[in-house]
């Protein structure tokens, strides 16, 4: 057999693994072995004997294995620890490949590593070779982005009807004779989501206090004139894709201090949009918010980066198959290029009021940018 090099070696699951799901397209809660030329051009896959039909009518490659053509039972038999049988099979696969140099990224699993090496496989670990490909969206990919978006939108028109007619008694928010809560709307969200084909694990609708927390998502009764933060990210069920947005509302009479914060949120958001085309600095744009906070007197991580109130996180992050992933707009040596999708969402933080947050996700073109959110940004709901 002629010896090949350079091949990445991936495993795990395609559910939790989105390098994996990316490079594959096949779906898959079970782990399984793909290798992968280092040009991304050439693709093996091995798979349990079960799984070859379904991946051969899903997905494109050169070349789709079972594993019961390198006898794993027997392997499983012979040591009786499936770890073993399993990283000895995977031995045996790339020796009849004729591959004995091959990469693996950080998180590839350190018992697979240690029986390939003792085998006289040769390994390099590497950084995340998909991060820059993965940035660069396809025509595809931003329409399945658009698709999540828009079951974010519409759950969260479902969302301002209820508040518009909800009625106010003695502070609290009442739908259809009940009291508002935080539990109820996000049940709401989550039933559209899924009417679009979608889900949101971890969505958030926190109110007064809790706002103030970024990442709370929320519980308890709703009151009057208290903010009331909604961060949905979508997530397709069948192709994969996240979208992200933010709205803030206050249901009947907002004070001026909310409605300073809120207006200020805004224009920190349109500060950065102006910012947007490809080779802008993710730093430039994270600092350019932060500064126009603190000249009206908002403090920000630029200024302290251990302050819990104010301006306490990154401007932005990347969105794709990933909720989080590159290029994240704070402050670092990213800089944004073409087919890149982003979010910015500027938000203040006070623990005794409460927090503003708003959110849109974009597209980086040529000639600058796309707004991919179209949900209107009004704050007071009478």
């Amino acid at each position: 057999m002629k010896r090949e090099n350079g091949f990445l070696l991936l495993y795990g699951s395609s559910y939790s693994d989105q390098n994996i799901y990316y490079m594959t397209k096949f779906l898959s809660n079970d782990p399984f072995l793909c290798i992968v030329s280092n040009n991304f051009k050439r693709k093996f896959v091995y798979l349990p004997e079960m799984e070859i039909d379904r991946a051969k009518k899903e997905a494109k490659f050169d070349k789709i294995s079972s594993y019961n053509n390198y006898n794993l039972d027997e392997l499983f038999k012979k040591y009786k620890d499936a770890d073993v049988a399993f990283g000895k099979m995977i031995t045996d696969i790339l020796h009849e490949e004729g591959i004995y140099i091959v990469s693996v990224m950080r998180n590839f699993p350190s018992f697979l590593y240690k029986i390939l090496e003792k085998e006289g496989i040769s390994i390099d670990t590497i950084k995340n070779p998909f991060e820059m490909i993965r940035r660069k969206k396809t025509k595809q990919e931003v329409e399945y982005i658009l698709k999540a978006q828009k079951a974010a939108e519409d759950a969260l028109i479902t969302v301002k009807k209820i508040l518009e007619r909800s009625i106010i008694k003695k502070d609290y928010i009442y739908y259809n004779h009940s009291r508002l809560t935080s539990e109820y709307i996000k049940a709401v969200i989550e039933k559209r989501l899924l009417d679009n084909d979608a889900f949101c694990e971890g969505l958030i609708c926190s109110s007064g206090v809790d706002s103030a927390d970024p990442h709370s998502v929320g519980r308890g009764p709703i009151k009057c004139g208290k903010p009331i933060v909604i961060d949905i990210f979508p997530r397709l069920m069948t192709e994969r894709y996240f979208s992200d947005m933010t709205r803030t509302f206050v249901k009947g009479e907002a004070d001026d201090k909310f409605i300073e914060m809120y207006n200020v949120v805004l224009d920190a958001q349109n500060i950065a949009f102006k910012m947007l085309k490809p080779n802008a600095s993710c730093r430039d744009i994270h600092l350019s918010v932060c500064e126009y906070f603190e000249s009206l007197g908002y403090d920000t991580i630029k200024k302290n980066k251990k302050i819990n109130e104010g301006f306490i996180h990154t401007t932005g992050h990347g969105v794709g198959l990933d909720i989080h992933e590159p290029p994240f707009i704070g402050d670092n040596d990213n800089f944004l290029i073409e087919g890149d999708v982003v979010t910015i969402e500027p938000g203040l933080y006070y623990k005794n009021i409460g927090g503003i947050r708003i959110e849109d996700i974009v597209f980086i073109k040529k000639e600058g940018f796309v707004n991919l959110s179209n949900a209107s940004k009004d704050f007071v709901i009478p």
